[in-house]
């Protein structure tokens, strides 16, 4: 059995976690059905450096000391990190260092042939840096945040992105939006590639859906995700405002800098009696807040800085417990959400487009066309479907 290394900057720290996205780890737990998987994260205080969870070997390297100063830790995102504490840019460097060190030792240790790096930046820049000297097989999969990061950082960051993929066999991009950037990002520079979303857990298939009560006027909307800016969540609020004659309610599941604005909004719009916030909802609880809602809403952005989401991994996991989803038409959203199939785009940044559309669904009598088109689209994308692409590009390479 080949093995191989993921290296990661995102990773829950346990099941417990309710934070951090689990994308990854679910990724690499499909895989393991292929492959003998280790995986690379940064340590957190108080977990081991080594540790077994299923069939997953993880190795967590430490960074910074004192252990409790690691500031690149909370899985809230490396680049919210950033923004919530300057100090943490000055860890950058040892971050760095540590993870190509961490590397090494576990490549050399392991026999490692195969290293699957998640974002170009840092992981992948770390794998690039030691992949001619252990001489492995590189696939870098392309998320969002990376691309966004280096477009910013100009010249410097065009010459990183090229480096990187110069030393990689493969590259992944989660959905064609995020790889036309790439490109963009490289210019000519010319690599094997494949888009690839990442998938939908099984944790979200099987489950009974809840219908629509036809009985019920009132439509239930359900949004989970980081409060930050490109999610976009404040316009979808300006539509509710716009819609006071209509039955529409909300809940919002998730946490972040944005969270203490929002609430003003809502407390000032008087909204209070239609959206609710949950706070962070563990994983295992997700799933119960999506099958009481009738329809998943994801009213994503591009922010100030240019940066938006990949494929937000939510969508496929509404889609695999029936529900249909409205969704911006922005980044790789549209390779999944088919408008008025599986679901209804908006135009991003638009309370007025948002509100239409509400509109329009207060009005069907009948979801469960869009229901069984959404549970056959996420089918396609479950994770041992993803993982026998990602198993197919790693024994080709």
């Amino acid at each position: 059995m080949k093995k191989i290394l993921i290296v990661t900057s995102t990773f829950p720290k346990d099941a417990s976690d309710v934070v951090t996205a689990r994308f990854v780890f679910d990724l690499a737990s499909a895989l393991t059905g292929y492959f003998d998987v280790s995986v690379l994260c940064q340590h957190s205080p108080r977990l081991k450096e080594y540790s077994a969870w299923g069939k997953l070997k993880i190795y967590r390297f430490k960074y910074f000391w004192p252990e409790k100063m690691q500031l690149l830790s909370s899985g809230r995102g490396m680049l919210n990190d950033l923004k919530a504490n300057i100090f943490a840019c000055l860890q950058i460097p040892f971050f760095l260092i540590a993870q190509r060190s961490a590397a090494q030792k576990i490549i050399k240790a392991e026999g490692i042939e195969i290293v699957n790096s998640h974002w170009l930046v840092p992981s992948g820049l770390s794998s690039a840096s030691i992949k001619k000297k252990l001489n492995f097989k590189h696939i870098v999969t392309i998320h969002a945040a990376d691309v966004f990061l280096l477009k910013n950082l100009k010249t410097l960051g065009k010459q990183l992105a090229k480096y990187i993929i110069r030393k990689s066999d493969y590259i992944l991009p989660v959905s064609s939006y995020i790889n036309d950037q790439t490109q963009e990002l490289t210019s000519t520079l010319i690599t094997r590639r494949q888009v690839i979303p990442m998938g939908v857990n099984s944790d979200f298939t099987g489950k009974t859906p809840k219908n629509r009560d036809n009985n019920s006027s009132m439509l239930r909307l359900f949004f989970a995700g980081k409060l930050i800016e490109k999610k976009g969540l404040i316009y979808l609020l300006q539509a509710l405002k716009f819609l006071n004659d209509k039955e529409i309610s909300l809940k919002i599941a998730g946490g972040g800098p944005l969270e203490n604005e929002l609430k003003k909004y809502v407390k000032d719009n008087s909204l209070c009696k239609r959206v609710e916030f949950l706070g962070w909802v563990a994983n295992n609880k997700l799933a119960g807040h999506i099958l009481e809602a009738d329809l998943l809403v994801v009213p994503s952005i591009i922010d100030r800085r240019g940066e938006t989401e990949g494929m937000p991994v939510v969508i496929l996991e509404a889609m695999a417990l029936s529900k249909p989803v409205l969704a911006s038409d922005v980044s790789g959203i549209a390779d999944i959400v088919k408008d008025d199939f599986n679901g209804w785009l908006t135009i991003p940044k638009d309370a007025k487009s948002i509100s239409d559309k509400l509109i329009h669904i207060t009005q069907l009598t009948n979801m469960d066309y869009y229901a069984q088109n959404a549970l056959n689209t996420a089918k396609e994308y479950e994770y041992p479907n993803i993982a026998y692409k990602y198993a197919q590009i790693f024994n080709e390479a």
